[in-house]
């Protein structure tokens, strides 16, 4: 069964992109698993770090509006593992189409006041389609309480939506790897933070699709 994950945010400038390709490596990365990006964003970031890449895996395709369902199509008939789509900044029809396609969106979020006041449009979306969700808070600061605190705001104001216990810090690795068409996982310095920040939040995420099978399994009397 092919899974997709979404991610997504109205709000720019949350990283949504480098998030994107380190997921989708990540999972492309596990025992030759499919898996395909698509770049549903009009800028084509995507698309362009994988024309950098030496690397086929995961393969990643420019998507209009109108042609996500039959991507996402093929992609199940062709036997894909996993779809990430990532979307473009300011929401509307496609990003909501997108939500409304995907089995979990990853909502990157940075612990600032007015990336925080920004959400609640996306999650309208969620609620509306029934997707479940997961924040996962990006550009990090190495110091500071800035985290603790918007853990704790994401929780009031969110309740049913959980924050990844990984995190993702305000790391040059990130940003750097995709000048070079890579993902910071994969970069050869073993002592690289943000390579282990990406392994880790892949397999936080990875564990989060398995439980919801699990649980959809288990509501239709399957097990």
């Amino acid at each position: 069964m092919t899974r997709i994950i979404t991610v997504a945010s109205h709000k720019g400038g949350t990283g949504k992109t480098c998030l994107s390709v380190t997921l989708a490596v990540e999972a492309a990365r596990a025992n030759g698993a499919r898996v395909a990006l698509l770049d549903l964003d009009p800028q084509r970031s995507a698309c362009a770090w994988a024309e950098l890449r030496s690397e086929a895996a995961p393969l990643v395709v420019p998507c209009r509006d109108g042609d996500l369902e039959h991507y996402l199509s093929e992609a199940r008939v062709a036997g894909f593992d996993t779809v990430f789509i990532d979307t473009p900044s300011g929401g509307g029809k496609a990003t909501d189409r997108a939500i409304a396609s995907s089995d979990l969106v990853v909502i990157p979020v940075r612990p600032a006041f007015l990336d925080l006041e920004a959400l609640q449009p996306t999650v309208t979306s969620l609620r509306s389609h029934g997707t479940r969700g997961l924040f996962v808070l990006a550009q990090v600061p190495a110091r500071g309480q800035e985290e603790d605190a918007a853990r704790r705001d994401l929780a009031a104001r969110f309740p049913r939506i959980p924050v990844a216990s990984v995190r993702l810090g305000h790391r040059k690795d990130f940003e750097r790897a995709l000048g070079l068409g890579l993902s910071a996982t994969e970069t050869r310095s073993k002592r690289s933070i943000a390579a282990a920040e990406g392994r880790l939040l892949w397999e936080a995420i990875r564990a989060t699709c398995a439980g919801s099978a699990q649980a959809r399994r288990s509501v239709s009397g399957v097990s």
